[in-house]
């Protein structure tokens, strides 16, 4: 809110929110300044919570790892097989 009411656009800013008493939670934030007749007015601020979204892509990483590190060993067992 600070930067929108200082006439700055922030666009999909990432925040990690910690709390003791609760899971972490990740948001993205966009914001905006309110101008009328060229002054600005106030601001405006939209928080998206992408928790799950970033969970799934942390998941979906550690399966691609997984993969490629079978394929590895596969290639290597293979590759012993042949010799």
């Amino acid at each position: 809110m600070f930067k929108a009411i200082n006439g700055k656009n922030i666009t999909k800013q990432e925040i990690l929110v910690i709390n003791e008493n609760m899971k972490d939670r990740t948001i993205i934030c966009d914001a905006n300044p309110i101008i009328h007749d060229k002054k600005i007015m106030g601001g405006v601020v939209v928080f998206r919570d992408i928790t799950k979204e970033r969970q799934l892509e942390n998941k979906m990483k550690n399966m691609l790892k997984n993969l490629e590190d079978l394929k590895d060993y596969q290639d290597k067992i293979l590759e012993r097989m042949s010799q």
